[in-house]
Order: C-alpha cells, then sequence, then structure tokens
C-alpha cells in the first residue's frame, strides 16, 4: 500500500510540476509539412484505427475550405516524438487527402458541390487558389511536454498520456444542431440583436416558448435560446419560400439558412424594425393563444406558426395592419371553426404543412384582400430563384464566392 501511494504521489508530482501546456496555431502547409509530418505518430497504441469513411473525410475537407472552426489537435511531445492524444481521424484525413487515397464525394460535399470527385493532384493542376486556401488554413494545437531530467520511466510516461487522453476523450457530448447554427450565426448583427433582446426579457422568452413550443416538463422549463434563435430566424424568410416548395423538403434547411443571410446582408439599418415588428406579432400571437385558451377552443402551435407566416406575408408586400383585439378574436373564430385544418396527425407530411398554410391563407385574404397565390405555390420565378439557390455553379468555384462562403 505504501509504494502505491508513492507512485500516485509521483504521478500527480509530474502533473503539477513537470507538465507543460502550449497552445497555438500552425498551418496545414507548416504542419503536414515533411520535417514536421515525419515526427508526429498519428496512431499511438491506445487511439483507435482510423474508421472515417470518404464522405465523412470529405465533409472534413470541405470544412476546412469553407473557413469552419474544428477541434484542436492534442500532442504529447517527449524528446524522440510527437504523439496525437486526441484528433487522429482529423490529422489522417488530411495526410490521406494529400496522399491522394481518397477523391472528395458528392455525399460528403454540402456547399461546394463542384467539387465532386477532385482529389489533392487535382487541385494542385487546375484549383491553384483552393489549394492556397487549404494549406493556408489556421490548425489549433494544445501541445503536452514534459519538463523532467533525468527523462521519466516509459511506465511513468505512459501513464501521463493515457491520463490526458482518457480526460480529453470521456465526458464529451456532441453539439445539437441548433447550438451548431447558433455558433454559426454568433457574428451576425440581425441574430445578435434578436438575442440581446431575448436575454434582456425573460417574459418574452417565456411566451415564446408557451406559444410556438412543447414545454419539455410538467413544471414549464422554457425551451432554449439556440432553439428559439432557430425558430426566428426560420419564420423570419420563411414568407420567401413558397409552401408548396417547402412542404416538399429538399434541400429546406440549406435554402432557409440561405435565404435568412441574405436578409440578414440587405437589412442594414432596418435590423431594430425586423426585431421589433417580429417581437409584435409574437406578442399578438400569444394574445390569441391564451383568448382561445380562455374561451376553451384550438390554438395549437402549428396553426400559430400558420398565422405568424401570413403576418409575414402582409410585411413583403406592405401591407399596413393593426394587431387589435377584435383581429385576435377573428382569429380564434377562424382556428376553432377550421380545426381539421389544423390537426396534429402527421404533421410534418408534405400535404399536412401545405394543407395548415393554404388554409390560413384564406384567412389573409378574406381580412385584408391580398393575394397570397405566389406565396403558397411557387411562380416560374420564384422557382428560378429557388433553383439558383440549390445550384452552386459547374465550374471550379472562384474565390471570390468562397471568401462568401467561409464561416
Amino acid at each position: 500500500m505504501k509504494n502505491t501511494l508513492t507512485n500516485q504521489e509521483v504521478f500527480e508530482k509530474i502533473f503539477k510540476e513537470h507538465l507543460h501546456v502550449d497552445n497555438y496555431a500552425e498551418s496545414i502547409d507548416v504542419l503536414f509539412g515533411p520535417r514536421r509530418k515525419n515526427k508526429i505518430d498519428y496512431s499511438p497504441y491506445y487511439q483507435r484505427n482510423y474508421v472515417w469513411d470518404n464522405n465523412k473525410a470529405t465533409y472534413f475537407i470541405e470544412s476546412i475550405l469553407l473557413g469552419t472552426e474544428i477541434p484542436p489537435l492534442i500532442f504529447f511531445k517527449n524528446n524522440r516524438i510527437i504523439e496525437i492524444i486526441d484528433g487522429r481521424q482529423r490529422f489522417e484525413t488530411i495526410l490521406r487527402f494529400q496522399n491522394n487515397q481518397f477523391a472528395l464525394t458528392a455525399r460528403g460535399l454540402y456547399v461546394l458541390k463542384q467539387l465532386k470527385g477532385l482529389t489533392y493532384e487535382d487541385f494542385l493542376k487546375s484549383a491553384h487558389g483552393l489549394i492556397d486556401k487549404f494549406l493556408d488554413a489556421k490548425i489549433r494545437v494544445i501541445e503536452f511536454k514534459l519538463a523532467n531530467d533525468p527523462p521519466l520511466l516509459p511506465m511513468l510516461e505512459d501513464r501521463v498520456k493515457k491520463e490526458i487522453f482518457s480526460r480529453y476523450n470521456s465526458g464529451i457530448t456532441p453539439l445539437t444542431r441548433s447550438e451548431i447554427d447558433n455558433a454559426v450565426y454568433d457574428k451576425d448583427d440581425l441574430n445578435q440583436q434578436f438575442k440581446s433582446a431575448l436575454k434582456k426579457d425573460p417574459a418574452l422568452v417565456q411566451r415564446i416558448s408557451e406559444t410556438f413550443f412543447k414545454l419539455r416538463t410538467a413544471n414549464g422549463d422554457m425551451t432554449s435560446l439556440a432553439d428559439i434563435m432557430g425558430f426566428i430566424r426560420r419564420f423570419l424568410v420563411l414568407p420567401l419560400y413558397p409552401i408548396n416548395q417547402y412542404a416538399h423538403g429538399h434541400d429546406r434547411t440549406d435554402i432557409l439558412k440561405r435565404l435568412y443571410q441574405k436578409l440578414s446582408d440587405d437589412c442594414g439599418e432596418s435590423s431594430r424594425e425586423i426585431v421589433g415588428r417580429f417581437f409584435e406579432k409574437i406578442d399578438f400571437l400569444g394574445k390569441v393563444r391564451m383568448r382561445a385558451e380562455a374561451a376553451g377552443t384550438y390554438s395549437h402551435r402549428l396553426a400559430l406558426e400558420c398565422f405568424l407566416w401570413g403576418f409575414g406575408v402582409l410585411d413583403q408586400e406592405e401591407r399596413s395592419y393593426s394587431l387589435t383585439d377584435d383581429l385576435a378574436d377573428c382569429v380564434v373564430e377562424f382556428l376553432a371553426a377550421n380545426r381539421e385544418s389544423y390537426a396534429d396527425e402527421s404533421t410534418l407530411f408534405r400535404k399536412a404543412i401545405a394543407k395548415r398554410f393554404a388554409k390560413t391563407a384564406e384567412f389573409f385574404i378574406d381580412h385584408f384582400r391580398v393575394d397570397f397565390s405566389v406565396y403558397v405555390n411557387a411562380d416560374d420565378e420564384a422557382r428560378e430563384c429557388l433553383r439558383n439557390l440549390r445550384n452552386v455553379d459547374d465550374t471550379m468555384t472562384k474565390l471570390s464566392e468562397l471568401e462568401k462562403l467561409r464561416l
């Protein structure tokens, strides 16, 4: 028992006094240069084998080209070699790509579709701008090294490495889609104005949770801010997306993101007005929900979403309207009389989505005399716009276009 305690004390002393940590970023060109690359052991015995298929490897290479932040590589350095504690899949993917061991796949490319089938050698031959972007991309490195004289016994050094490995590979929870989106839009001014308003007004967050989301527990827990921001971005631009095309679901998420980005780029100084008008509609529909509940009638969250879309269409048409108590009563009566159009069953199926939005359009046509046809069924011009959003030029990506896509 005494010997074991002594070994533990030695182990703790190493971590406290002899383990140094450096945090830096290096370009792929430097990190994978011959002199540096040959000193790195990316497959120590405690690491799992390389498991990424070509689709996942392609997605990772595309992420680098788009400037996406990727997790750091965790190194352990001694006098002989550098071992990768965490990040083997990422490191070996770059190595395999540079060695022409796989070509970029169509399924792995989410944005740069025109790169399908290209290898690293193809990049060198015909895509000099892209290869420069790739080689200049910075990768963060966290490097552990021991300052010991004499060097540690192999058994103790091995224990230190495995302790670091264990800490970096336990208790890690993957990000949700909402959290990823939240990070992507973190520098977006319009997004930040919405988020700031929500943080200042917890009651507003509560109203949105109660009106448009299923409460997570019987105690009435509020929806996460990330989920609410995703909801806001979607309904800001849904009036720009004809419902029959939206309901079909093809590339829906990608198109909504592009539409939002265009809105954000174009709004300029009107961003405060956009935020204010959106929350006015939120408050109005919260009032509709409470009046429906008080009257014992119907006001499902999906029905209220449709009305949020409808008022967004009025904004697109620059039609003035007042969110009065009388209008709220009209909405309550309409929902009660047309409950079957907003039925819960199969809410995500194309026909169900199209049915409830088309029924909602009837309300706005009747009350505001606005032609909703182009917002429900895409005309030729709208279809052409959507095709342009879906399709990237078949020629090699221009550097100016790539800059716009980089995160």
